[in-house]
């Protein structure tokens, strides 16, 4: 499914049966475990939605209200038949994730099932009424499990639809030619800072900034960017203005500390030191916290924990999904042999990521030294 359809873009979500929108009641909407309902639209903000792929195929989705920031949710990972759905915050488990699964020959009408069970957003008892509860059930075709997801609005800044500009905006290639040595001396070392891939849309839920009210309506995304520099490493500078090799070992720290790791996911809620490995796919106590989802209980999803951080590393412009969640601080040592009468200089690589809100303005950066070293050498004339 092409998941741009629904990036930067508010939805009404209307019962194919009745013709009525999926409501969060106006006097709950900001509650956790306000009641998912129909009634009939009236343009109200607790009748429009956002809805964010969690990945990069599509596969499943998160649906939050446009009101609270809060998200769809069945309660207690529960798959009983006719359990009613709710409105609740962010906690990142299986229960607020769902597929769209298109309905045949009907444009724009999906079946919304949940991830944890398997059952479908069914209206109950098929009613056609205002106030008619939204459960889950399992499938059986009726028109009352059938949605419309019906654009009403664009997430716009300054009357620009930001989110639809940037993934429109193509990929800076890698600056992946480092500064070469033009003499034997020792060259100057400089900071120039080059951005490779394109920013990536990190949803609001994942982020650590304001409350999700707030967010949800001033910035629905956030730009994760990622610049990167070239910088000449002293222990790497070799003068052998002799007639023997020269060899020694070099060591250096690349990675997020600890710290640095901790606060990333934290801010962010992408893992970049594989903590989460353990917790994957387990059940675990409702004490648990993972960065950038809290509280957890229940069975955690893989695709919430890491799809966002494998489509996040892609678009930064590593090589691999899991590059980024492999920023785990390590020492490498490197053995370094100069030749006779040559002048050797390696250049470590630095990246820089940059949290910005929608609007632009700046709420966190990071820095961090990659694992890889650039080397260079020049003869020096006799």
């Amino acid at each position: 499914m092409d998941t741009k359809f629904f990036q930067g873009s508010i939805f009404k979500i209307t019962a194919k049966h009745s013709g009525k929108v999926l409501d969060i009641p106006s006097e709950k909407m900001k509650d956790d475990n306000a009641p998912l309902q129909q009634w009939n639209y009236g343009d109200g903000i607790n009748q429009k939605f956002l809805i964010f792929p969690v990945d990069d195929v599509g596969r499943y989705f998160v649906i939050a209200s446009l009101a609270s920031g809060k998200v769809i949710h069945i309660p207690n990972f529960s798959i009983s038949e006719s359990e009613p759905v709710v409105q609740y915050s962010w906690s990142g488990g299986d229960n607020q994730l769902f597929e769209l699964n298109p309905v045949s020959g009907q444009s724009n009408t999906f079946y919304i099932r949940a991830k944890h069970s398997g059952k479908i957003l069914d209206i109950s008892g098929e009613s056609k009424d205002n106030g008619a509860k939204v459960l889950q059930y399992k499938s059986d075709g009726g028109d009352n499990e059938r949605f419309i997801i019906e654009k009403v609005g664009d997430v716009t800044i300054d009357g620009v639809n930001k989110v639809q500009a940037i993934l429109s905006q193509p990929a800076a290639a890698d600056p992946s030619e480092f500064p070469a040595l033009t003499s034997p001396q020792k060259p100057q070392s400089s900071r120039n800072w080059k951005p490779v891939g394109k920013p990536f849309l990190l949803p609001y839920f994942m982020v650590n900034d304001n409350n999700p009210a707030w967010q949800v309506q001033n910035s629905p995304y956030y730009l994760l960017s990622r610049e990167v520099c070239y910088t000449l490493n002293d222990q790497y500078f070799t003068y052998n203005n002799t007639a023997s090799e020269q060899e020694y070992e070099v060591t250096i720290r690349a990675g997020f500390t600890t710290e640095e790791s901790e606060n990333f996911s934290k801010t962010t809620g992408l893992e970049v030191a594989n903590t989460l490995e353990q917790t994957i796919g387990a059940k675990v106590g409702a004490e648990t916290k993972i960065p950038g989802f809290g509280k957890v209980s229940g069975e955690v999803s893989s695709e919430t924990s890491f799809s966002l951080t494998a489509s996040a590393s892609l678009s930064l412009g590593y090589s691999t999904s899991t590059s980024l969640s492999r920023h785990n601080e390590q020492e490498i040592r490197r053995l370094v042999k100069c030749q006779p009468y040559t002048s050797l200089a390696g250049w470590t690589q630095t990246s820089r990521f940059t949290l910005l809100r929608l609007d632009g303005s700046r709420l966190k950066t990071w820095e961090v030294l990659e694992g890889g070293v650039f080397i260079d050498d020049i003869k020096i004339p006799q």
